[in-house]
Protein backbone atom coordinates (compact mmCIF):
# COMPACT_ATOMS: atom_id res chain seq x y z
CA UNK A 1 0.00 0.00 0.00
CA UNK A 2 1.52 3.67 -0.99
CA UNK A 3 1.42 5.66 1.79
CA UNK A 4 -0.86 8.83 1.59
CA UNK A 5 0.45 12.26 -0.53
CA UNK A 6 -1.13 15.39 0.34
CA UNK A 7 -3.88 15.03 -2.66
CA UNK A 8 -5.18 12.23 -1.41
CA UNK A 9 -8.66 11.44 -0.82
CA UNK A 10 -9.51 9.96 3.00
CA UNK A 11 -12.93 10.41 3.20
CA UNK A 12 -16.13 11.81 1.29
CA UNK A 13 -18.93 13.79 3.53
CA UNK A 14 -21.95 14.29 1.45
CA UNK A 15 -19.64 13.60 -2.16
CA UNK A 16 -17.36 16.70 -0.60
CA UNK A 17 -13.62 15.17 -0.08
CA UNK A 18 -11.42 15.68 3.04
CA UNK A 19 -7.86 15.10 1.81
CA UNK A 20 -5.15 14.15 3.89
CA UNK A 21 -3.58 17.38 4.48
CA UNK A 22 -7.06 18.76 5.61
CA UNK A 23 -5.93 16.62 8.53
CA UNK A 24 -3.39 18.79 9.42
CA UNK A 25 0.07 17.98 11.44
CA UNK A 26 0.73 15.34 14.60
CA UNK A 27 0.18 18.16 17.58
CA UNK A 28 -1.15 17.31 20.58
CA UNK A 29 -0.84 13.59 20.78
CA UNK A 30 -4.41 13.39 18.33
CA UNK A 31 -3.97 10.23 16.22
CA UNK A 32 -4.83 10.69 12.66
CA UNK A 33 -8.43 8.86 13.37
CA UNK A 34 -9.25 11.66 16.13
CA UNK A 35 -7.88 14.17 13.28
CA UNK A 36 -10.39 12.46 10.38
CA UNK A 37 -13.63 12.49 13.10
CA UNK A 38 -12.75 16.48 13.59
CA UNK A 39 -12.72 16.95 9.70
CA UNK A 40 -15.88 14.96 8.98
CA UNK A 41 -17.62 16.73 11.84
CA UNK A 42 -16.25 20.11 10.75
CA UNK A 43 -17.45 19.57 7.07
CA UNK A 44 -20.72 18.24 8.08
CA UNK A 45 -21.24 21.51 10.35
CA UNK A 46 -20.15 23.41 6.62
CA UNK A 47 -22.91 21.77 4.75
CA UNK A 48 -25.81 22.63 7.54
CA UNK A 49 -24.74 26.03 7.42
CA UNK A 50 -24.70 26.37 3.93
CA UNK A 51 -28.22 24.52 3.67
CA UNK A 52 -29.51 26.92 6.11
CA UNK A 53 -28.24 29.65 3.87
CA UNK A 54 -25.69 30.69 6.50
CA UNK A 55 -22.69 31.01 4.75
CA UNK A 56 -23.76 34.68 3.86
CA UNK A 57 -23.04 35.53 7.84
CA UNK A 58 -20.16 37.25 9.05
CA UNK A 59 -19.15 34.35 11.28
CA UNK A 60 -19.74 31.96 8.72
CA UNK A 61 -17.84 33.83 6.31
CA UNK A 62 -14.64 33.95 8.74
CA UNK A 63 -15.08 30.47 9.20
CA UNK A 64 -15.10 29.43 5.51
CA UNK A 65 -12.26 31.27 4.81
CA UNK A 66 -9.69 29.86 7.78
Amino acid sequence: MNPPTSSTIVARVNGEPIYETDLGSDVNGETRQDKLKKAIQYQLIIQEAKRRGLERTPEVQSELNK
